[in-house]
């Protein structure tokens, strides 16, 4: 993808639903009894790889409308009959959201699986799920630390657990293997991570009790089906909020997901004086709404450890924010993005070097300074949705054309994101 210096965002932007949200519905869907409808699902290629893992379970998914992005899913209950007489392979493809959430639906099921994925994703560190799963009693193996993840029937315990990791994604996989617990769960979190999980169990008639950063869960609900139109995505919401800051241009994004525990990017950039006006339209199960944002000068940023969760999709787009900023940014003890689809840290430094631009890395901290100038140059994606997008939102500031190899990369997570720069 060669992209030129971009000089008009479009005026209606076209947003994915969230990813997260729709990969926790269509496994919630599978785990109910009944038929489920959801509307504005991500089109992403990691939804589309939940989808597939879910059929090869036996459950039944159709799509219904592809012009509204609805699809139906018909669930049987917890326990999934995917018809095979050895081990279940599930290819996750490069979903790592969908591969540890279900390593916690996998451990209580009564059949062997084993969950696998593509380079990218078989590469990264899976025992950060493992051992709080093990640690309730489920056979959970790996190679060196890795996938593919052998998961064999076990029984599973319940009781109380201290979880220190700040991922999302570790906590809702104990979330689900709550449902095949022989004993309630108390979950207490050191670090409040984005919260869908919690949002949507209510949806599905889960009892979910939450005090302050406990969860109490109990086992074997029965779920039931349900009707929600998924918001958009504000991850990808955000590489157009920085577009509109660095090329001067107002952006307003409708339907989104304004999650509190989404909007540390907003945040940062209202601290810093930016105006971004906000209008709720919806409370339950997530709040939705309208952003407007109205861009303006701003001074560099900085973003402690503690507020990572909320906005660690946003870290390389916000890394070529803030490049233009008046003065230097800084960004804390960023390590869980060396967790992501790729070392987040080192395939950022790649784009800044490729783009002629500064940022020092150390302890896995990022300093970036300000009043950069964007001389274009030739980006590698290293097959990361999050680096090709950054890349391409910085021909909004670029002096001269950016190549993208590896654009192809950005359907990951957003099917419309090129159709936005046509």
């Amino acid at each position: 993808m060669r992209l030129l210096s971009q000089n008009k965002i479009p005026k209606d932007i076209q947003l994915p639903g969230d990813k997260s949200i729709s990969h926790r519905c269509l496994i919630l869907a599978a785990l109910a009894e009944g038929a489920s409808s959801f509307q504005n699902i991500s089109g992403g290629m990691d939804v589309r790889a939940t989808q597939k893992v879910l059929k090869k379970l036996g459950v039944h998914i159709e799509g219904v409308d592809p012009i509204e992005s609805s699809v139906q899913v018909i669930g049987k209950g917890l326990y999934f009959d995917p018809k095979s007489n050895g081990a279940v392979e599930l290819d996750c493809e490069n979903a790592g959201t969908l591969m540890r959430l279900m390593a916690g639906v996998l451990s209580g099921q009564k059949f062997i699986s084993r969950l696998t994925g593509d380079v990218s994703l078989m590469s990264r560190p899976m025992d950060r799920v493992a051992e709080p799963l093990r640690n309730f009693g489920a056979n959970i193996e790996l190679i060196e630390y890795k996938a593919p993840i052998t998961i064999v029937p076990s029984s599973l315990s319940g009781g109380e657990f201290y979880l220190e990791s700040p991922s999302a994604q570790v906590k809702s996989a104990l979330m689900f293997a709550s449902f095949y617990m022989q004993e309630p769960l108390r979950l207490s979190l050191k670090y409040k991570t984005r919260d869908h999980t919690e949002r949507l169990f209510p949806l599905f008639g889960v009892p979910t009790e939450i005090l302050d950063q406990t969860i109490q869960l109990y086992p074997q609900p029965k779920l039931k089906s349900a009707e929600y139109k998924i918001p958009s995505d504000p991850s990808a919401a955000a590489f157009w909020i920085v577009a509109s800051l660095i090329s001067g241009q107002s952006v307003e994004l409708h339907s989104l997901c304004l999650n509190p525990t989404r909007l540390g990017a907003i945040h940062t950039l209202q601290n810093l004086g930016i105006r971004i006006d906000k209008t709720i339209q919806q409370q339950f199960p997530e709040l939705v709404g309208t952003l407007v944002v109205h861009p303006q000068d701003f001074d560099g940023f900085e973003i402690l450890e503690e507020q990572l969760p909320s906005l660690i999709d946003e870290i390389p787009v916000l890394a070529i924010l803030a490049t233009q900023a008046r003065s230097e940014s800084v960004i804390h003890n960023a390590k869980e993005l060396r967790f992501k689809e790729t070392d987040r840290i080192l395939t950022t430094q790649k784009m800044f070097e490729a783009l002629g631009l500064k940022m020092t890395v150390e302890a896995d901290t990022l300093r970036i300074p300000g009043k950069q100038i964007i001389r274009g140059g030739v980006v590698e994606a290293f097959g990361d949705h999050r680096i090709a997008m950054s890349a391409a939102i910085a021909s909004f500031a670029a002096q001269a054309e950016i190549e993208i190899r590896g654009a192809e990369t950005a359907a990951i997570s957003d099917s419309y994101f090129w159709e936005n720069f046509r």
